[in-house]
């Protein structure tokens, strides 16, 4: 198994393997230059010819000749220079070569390990993110779950809500039973009223007859008197006597009360009146007196009903109508018989 090397360490690899070798260049360079310079013999002898006299014509043989050995010289040493200048050219061409394939594929490999890195770090991250919801949801839940037991422990307990229910049943049936019973009690208060309403109603007729009878029965005695004061006119009766003073004093007292009971009717004033026609006077005046009293206890009987009828509309208490309707009747008829 390969090292693996840092990132500085595989940069100064790749520095040093991609590095021209400059010794090599830099020997090269220097060779030739040394090569393309001017021998130094050949500028003393131009120099020499410039200022000397020119009677030598002839060149040494030896300079010559050392002259040729140097640039020999010079040109091998150039071409051993470029030799090897060549050689670590391939050398390092080579190296690059032979290197570059195991550098692609471990580079290969090592991306192909990071992208799988990169996957599993994405699915650890979901699975994070999953998890992360999870917790939030149980920690919502947590709260939620503390917060309705907060509020169950400041409720009562179960005891205490069935008691509180049966209570509520209980309250419920005792509603509905006074319900049905008020409902019974404004039925039977409906119906008294309009029985009440009926007998007043039939009461009123009533009290219209007797008052129409009364005044009919007012008009016959007037003129059943008038027409005996006049038979008496008729038959010379004189001054009337002192003894019947008090028989004159009842007649006045039956004519007062019948002109208080009709206005309308002729007064008259005879001049002896027989006793029978005095005790008609009396029969007359109680038969009045008895009607009067009749006719103001059946209007106390009308006000008692309207003040009953009132009463159980208002839900009092008050005495039974027919009752007292009842006691009211024996009680004319008990009179009716007295004045008859």
């Amino acid at each position: 198994m390969a090292v693996q090397l840092t990132q500085a360490e595989q940069d100064a690899v790749l520095r040093s393997r991609l590095a021209v070798p400059e010794r090599a260049l830099r020997s090269l360079m220097k060779r030739l230059t040394s090569v393309a310079a001017p021998l130094p013999s050949n500028e003393g002898a131009s120099s020499s010819v410039s200022i000397e006299d020119t009677t030598m014509a002839d060149v040494s043989e030896e300079a010559a000749t050392e002259d040729v050995e140097l640039r020999a010289t010079q040109l091998i040493a150039l071409k051993t220079d470029l030799a090897a200048y060549v050689a670590s050219l391939i050398r390092s061409s080579k190296v690059a070569r032979n290197t570059c394939t195991a550098e692609v594929e471990s580079y290969e490999e090592e991306a192909h390990q990071i992208q799988e890195e990169h996957e599993a770090d994405t699915k650890r991250i979901e699975e994070l993110k999953r998890e992360l919801e999870e917790a939030r949801r149980e920690r919502g839940n947590k709260l939620l779950y503390d917060q309705v037991v907060e509020r169950m422990g400041k409720m009562d307990s179960r005891k205490g809500y069935a008691e509180s229910l049966a209570s509520l049943r209980a309250q419920i049936v005792t509603l509905e039973k006074r319900n049905e019973r008020l409902s019974t009690l404004s039925k039977s208060s409906k119906d008294q009223f309009e029985n009440i309403v009926s007998q007043m109603n039939s009461l009123g007729e009533s009290l219209r007859g007797v008052k129409t009878s009364g005044a009919l029965g007012s008009d016959e005695e007037e003129i059943e008197s008038d027409s005996e004061s006049s038979a008496a006119s008729d038959a010379g009766e004189g001054p009337e006597d002192p003894s019947s003073g008090p028989t004159n004093s009842k007649a006045g007292a039956v004519l007062g009360s019948k002109r208080s009971l009709n206005p309308a009717a002729t007064s008259f004033t005879p001049a002896r009146p027989a006793s029978s026609s005095s005790a008609s006077g009396e029969r007359k005046r109680a038969n009045a007196e008895s009607g009067e009293s009749r006719s103001a206890r059946r209007a106390g009987t009308t006000s008692a009903v309207v003040d009953d009828a009132r009463k159980r509309r208002r839900g009092g208490t008050s005495t039974p109508l027919a009752a007292s309707t009842r006691a009211t009747s024996v009680e004319e008829g008990e009179e009716e018989e007295g004045a008859v």
